[in-house]
């Protein structure tokens, strides 16, 4: 009997290192997702700011644009008048 429980507790603490391993190996797997993750969102914040950027630098365009227009407009209504 002593045989028996001796192979069973082997058998359990082989068990429990394979699990173990099995664990670490997930583990190290979910880290490198993480870090793939940490890149991705850092790359998606820089192409936010850059999109600002220029949504800013369009606005200050359609602006200039716009003084233009108007200006042009005011200078025909006194060519008419």
């Amino acid at each position: 009997m002593k045989r028996i429980g001796k192979v069973t507790s082997q058998y359990r603490n082989r068990n429990s290192t394979v699990e173990l391993k099995a664990s670490l190996n997930k583990i190290e797997e979910l880290k490198g997702k993480i870090e793939e993750l940490g890149i991705a969102l850092q790359n998606s914040e820089l192409r936010i700011g850059l999109i600002e950027a220029s949504s800013e630098q369009w606005k200050k365009q359609l602006h200039r644009s716009q003084n233009q227009v108007r200006d042009r407009d005011y200078i025909m209504g006194e060519a008419v008048a």
